[in-house]
């Protein structure tokens, strides 16, 4: 589109409003996203200097040791090449191992090393004083209706 082109079109839209899309769900469950993301890269993520991606990879191992690359791509919902990045930052800083498949030698096994699980116990009651900051003033009940609701949009 050329300049002119485009400022007619700044002109027609000028004064236009639309809010449907900032109403949704969706760009509430994206707001409160951001806002967690922007807590922990402020806080464990600059302490630590430990990016995003890189700990939901530890979060996931510390869930299931000797996850294969695709398991976390999997469980996490993210891109594999997103994934394979956080999984070598955490190898590459001695956060995780990683083995040969003893079934499947083409499958890589990942695992959070001593020094990975170290950390991992550092950061979660930073993570979870985090989430009573963003969460505690909601009762209960409304949390384990919330919980229930994010499983509906994304089981597992």
């Amino acid at each position: 589109m050329d300049l002119e082109s485009f400022q007619k079109n700044k002109e027609i839209e000028k004064g236009r409003n639309d809010t449907q899309i900032i109403d949704t769900l969706s760009f509430k469950m994206l707001l409160a996203a951001n806002r967690m993301v922007r807590a922990f890269n402020d806080g464990p993520g600059k302490t630590f200097d430990i990016p995003l991606t890189d700990w939901r990879c530890a979060m996931v191992l510390a869930s299931s040791p000797d996850s294969s690359g695709e398991q976390v791509s999997r469980f996490l919902e993210m891109d594999k090449m997103a994934i394979s990045r956080g999984l070598r930052g955490l190898q590459k800083a001695g956060l995780a191992t990683v083995k040969a498949d003893p079934t499947n030698r083409r499958r890589q096994l990942w695992s959070l090393t001593a020094k990975g699980w170290t950390l991992y116990d550092t950061i979660v009651p930073m993570v979870m004083a985090r989430d009573e900051t963003i969460f505690g003033t909601m009762s209960d009940e409304d949390k384990s209706a919330l919980a229930a609701a994010f499983e509906r949009v994304s089981p597992r």
